[in-house]
């Protein structure tokens, strides 16, 4: 890291659905940005980037109210569809990226704890270009969706995967490591899982995730298991090897099948 100047802090943020949720969590994600900027650990070039995911409410005005509101802290970008979380925390990164020196990506809902941002940048201070933001438990999770997750994070683990147990979409990353994510030549690229592989330091900082105070996820059960399915297909060889053992399994039956009939036709004669 540089020791002669302070550096660019963009906070990538998108927004799906979420005309209720952006009037409180702006100004959090602003004040934030005075603060660090007036304790002089942010250059005042930083700036909080909204990013419309192609909503369907009233989003999209009232982000633009917001950069009314705060024009020399707000950016907003607005994507012409729906493309799913991942693709737009990777168009925000990639936007801010050409301005930014360091990149913190939170959802909007402010579940996950801002003032985590603290510890990462004294990680980063510290040479780390990649700071994960991870939940020390999730009690507070219902007890089946409890059981889904561990399931998950245990599965990707064992098939191969360097996924960061119980990370969330809350993390710091400098202009390095986006550049060489956005190289990333995956079909269906999972930040979960292709962030760890990247070859930076990196850190981790754990916080308590909060409850919502307005507005609905857009997630649901269907979308998880297609989440879910999709990152082990592409980031474990979990199906290779189901399909390696259910091959095998099918050539055994076959074989004791074979036999067993040739016992059978010898017993007759």
């Amino acid at each position: 890291m540089e020791n002669n100047r302070t550096e660019t802090l963009y906070i990538v943020s998108p927004c799906y659905n979420e005309e209720e949720m952006l009037p409180k969590s702006a100004p959090v994600f602003v004040s934030t940005l005075d603060r660090l900027i007036c304790s002089e650990r942010i250059s005042p070039e930083s700036r909080v980037l909204l990013v419309d995911d192609g909503s369907t409410d009233a989003t999209r005005e009232t982000m633009k109210r917001i950069r009314e509101e705060y024009p020399d802290r707000v950016e907003t970008l607005f994507l012409k569809y729906n493309s799913g979380e991942f693709r737009a925390f990777l168009a925000g990164m990639k936007a801010a990226a050409a301005k930014a020196d360091v990149i913190v990506t939170i959802d909007c809902d402010l579940q996950d704890d801002i003032e985590a941002i603290d510890e990462m940048l004294e990680l980063r201070v510290g040479g780390d270009e990649i700071v994960f933001g991870c939940r020390p438990s999730r009690d507070s999770d219902r007890p089946f969706y409890r059981f889904c997750a561990g399931s998950f994070y245990f599965l990707m683990r064992a098939f191969g995967s360097k996924i960061i147990p119980h990370s969330s979409e809350f993390r710091l990353m400098t202009k390095n490591a986006v550049v060489q994510l956005l190289a990333a030549d995956k079909k269906n690229l999972f930040l979960h899982a292709e962030i760890p592989l990247l070859d930076l330091p990196q850190g981790k900082v754990y916080y308590a995730r909060k409850a919502r105070v307005a507005g609905k996820s857009s997630y649901n059960y269907v979308k998880l298991i297609r989440l879910a399915a999709s990152a082990m297909k592409e980031y474990t060889f979990f199906f290779e090897t189901v399909g390696l053992v259910t091959a095998v399994s099918g050539v055994l039956v076959a074989v004791l099948l074979d036999r067993c009939e040739k016992r059978g036709r010898a017993d007759k004669g």
